[in-house]
């Protein structure tokens, strides 16, 4: 595969792109979001030993759904950095300890270039209300849910957010060799 040509079809939000691709004497072309890399985490609270996620606005489904926290890197933020500023945004914890579970992977790298990694942090400490920065027009609610509650609604669907499902497939497989 050779790139011809990238051209930028939109740009606001995300930025749509069209890649003008040659291969075996054809030429076609592909559309690609170009976004910056992301962080998310599934965050335990070690006080009430429950697990914290955020309830928002998605475009993509028209309504509000449950996932973990996430935050896209800011230019010369580091991951880790960027994952403790977004769960102090979001949730209004500090963050007591944090860990890689994997990552940077893509999320959807049939469309978008958008890297994500994911993170477990610990945190027991409230030291703000959270609910997300205005300035970046998020409404977000903060849930609190227990572990069996989490793995039974991992199992039934109810979380309908890739990165959340990837990010507490580590907690269900935990639950289950323990």
């Amino acid at each position: 595969m050779k790139i011809k040509k990238i051209e930028t079809l939109f740009k606001k939000y995300y930025n749509i792109e069209e890649i003008t691709i040659e291969h075996d004497g054809k030429t076609f072309t592909r559309e690609r979001m170009n976004k910056d890399s992301a962080v998310a985490a599934v965050v335990h609270n070690i006080q009430t030993d429950k697990y914290i996620f955020v309830e928002q606005w998605r475009p993509a489904n028209l309504d509000n759904l449950i996932e973990i926290v996430a935050g896209t890197i800011k230019e010369g933020e580091d991951p880790e950095e960027c994952m403790i500023r977004e769960i102090e945004e979001e949730t209004g914890y500090y963050v007591d300890t944090i860990n890689k579970i994997f990552g940077p992977v893509y999320m959807l790298p049939g469309s978008c270039n958008e890297q994500m990694t994911i993170f477990y942090c610990e945190v027991s400490d409230k030291i703000d209300n959270g609910g997300g920065l205005e300035d970046e027009n998020e409404y977000i609610t903060v849930h609190e849910i227990d572990t069996h509650d989490v793995v039974s609604k991992y199992y039934s669907g109810y979380f309908k957010d890739a990165k959340t499902v990837l990010g507490l497939s580590k907690i269900v497989m935990d639950e289950i060799n323990n």
